[in-house]
């Protein structure tokens, strides 16, 4: 009897009531059953806490690698758009250098820049006969003193004031060699 009043007590401790100690052995048998289950429950629920617990600091410490990856990441992005940039001005500083050599040497280049010199004339020249085939299409000429756009048919530049000179008639070679002319 006295050890069904130790469980009693335990019982009472553990889920906070009090029963009764019962008068046959076999009610406490059952007794200690459910508290045996009650005390198992009550481990059961510890553990799953303390899983909790665990499970949140294990988020907390993820979370906190994950912002010092993304930290660091951002970093080195950060870092290789300014190493192009820093690549984008030496080039530009180089093309400045070559441009500057062309201008000063143009007339009597290197032999070793010889080839070089003769293809920049070919683009520039190519260049030069494409944007006047757009300023045909566009219907537009070019001031001679600003280099201003003009449209065809107006007589001075809208810029400047200069004069613009009207695209002189093309003629056939036959009425040239003829003396006669498309003004005649």
């Amino acid at each position: 009897m006295q050890k069904i009043r130790e469980i009693e007590y335990t019982i009472s401790d553990f889920t906070g009531f009090t029963a009764a100690a019962p008068e046959n052995p076999h009610a406490a048998s059952v007794q200690m059953q459910d508290f045996c289950h009650a005390e198992k429950l009550w481990l059961q629920k510890e553990d799953t806490m303390a899983s909790f617990e665990e499970l949140g600091k294990k988020i907390s410490e993820t979370g906190q690698s994950a912002a010092q990856k993304t930290k660091g990441l951002a970093e080195v992005i950060k870092l290789k758009y300014h190493a192009g940039d820093l690549n984008k001005a030496l080039s530009n500083l180089y093309s400045e250098i070559g441009m500057l050599y062309f201008e000063k040497t143009k007339e009597a280049p290197e032999e070793d820049f010889k080839e070089l010199f003769s293809k920049i004339d070919e683009t520039v020249s190519e260049i030069e006969a494409t944007e006047e085939k757009i300023r045909e299409l566009k219907g537009v000429n070019v001031c001679p003193v600003c280099g201003a756009k003009v449209q065809n048919g107006k007589k001075f530049c809208g810029d400047c004031g200069a004069r613009v000179l009207d695209e002189e008639p093309v003629q056939d070679e036959e009425a040239e060699d003829s003396g006669v002319s498309d003004k005649e």
